[in-house]
């Protein structure tokens, strides 16, 4: 249940954020840092929930993230894996039913937030926090270079500015390692509520990021190729044929220590797709 004191904070923070304008990255106050509660937990990841995006290519759309259990709770199968360029018995943006340049099915974020040492020499506070957003697919690549099942993942780091902190630094998961930007304000692409569609808007609250086509590596601008080996480097396809925003309970979901997330992740794995949730928290501190 949600504390007297959060419930007060999050009405007074309410009407203070009908006085700041949509392009702000909004800030949230060092006084109200409550690691372990699990509906600020949600609140607080909610203000930088990734705008995702999605491709077709090839005549394929890609895989799409989907949950890891089916409704009975066993674990979800591995797509079988196809030749190249066949992308086929996987969750896809739009269920297969024809539609593209729209928003997405529902799609699940598992998240999780971590309080980490401030090494980076930005800001004055000792603390920054991290939250990892996670995306889950069933299956990763071709026949000729991929593998069953794929985790990958966004860090979005928080650092303290005065009295406050704000979202200061974004890193991307791609190919066995990641890419990053440090400073907000230096990431291409950003957008509110407001206008999800906005061309190169800067020092908005989400990031906009693109999904690889083929082995899901992630970016912060559309391009690439969409030939077989190109999947396998930064050429890696990508655009915005269909997009989504986790900003619900039943799609932007807590994977912290202490949920019922948290437990089901970490008595499960995944092959070589290592990077579920529990794991990527006690990895955050160290996407750098």
């Amino acid at each position: 249940m949600m504390s007297f004191t959060f419930k007060a904070f999050w009405l007074v923070a309410s009407l203070l954020a009908l006085t700041v304008t949509a392009s702000t990255n909004a800030p949230v106050s060092a006084n109200n840092i409550h690691i372990g509660d699990k509906e600020w937990e949600w609140w607080f990841a909610e203000k930088g929930s990734p705008m995702f995006h999605f491709a077709l290519a090839n005549g394929n759309s890609q895989c799409y993230p989907t949950w890891p259990w089916r409704p009975d709770g066993s674990k979800r199968p591995a797509a079988p894996i196809q030749n190249w360029p066949t992308i086929r018995d996987c969750k896809k943006p739009d269920n297969d039913q024809g539609f593209k340049n729209k928003w997405g099915v529902q799609m699940p974020v598992y998240f999780t937030v971590r309080q980490c040492d401030n090494r980076s020499g930005r800001g004055n506070g000792a603390k920054e926090l991290r939250v990892t957003y996670g995306l889950f697919y069933e299956k990763d690549g071709f026949n000729s270079n991929g593998h069953p099942y794929d985790w990958e993942n966004v860090v979005i780091t928080w650092r303290q500015f005065g009295d406050s902190y704000y979202k200061d630094e974004i890193w991307l998961s791609a190919h066995k390692g990641g890419r990053r930007i440090t400073g907000w304000e230096n990431i291409p692409q950003t957008v509110d509520s407001a206008n999800w569609f906005e061309a190169n808007g800067k020092s908005h609250n989400h990031p906009k990021v693109y999904v690889g086509w083929c082995k899901h590596a992630m970016f912060f601008d559309k391009g690439g190729l969409k030939d077989v080996l190109s999947c396998l480097t930064d050429n890696e396809y990508r655009t915005d044929d269909w997009y989504y925003v986790a900003r619900t309970k039943s799609d932007l979901l807590n994977a912290s220590p202490g949920t019922d997330h948290w437990n089901k992740f970490e008595n499960e794995n995944w092959g070589d797709a290592w990077s579920k949730p529990s794991n990527e928290y006690w990895a955050a501190c160290d996407r750098a």
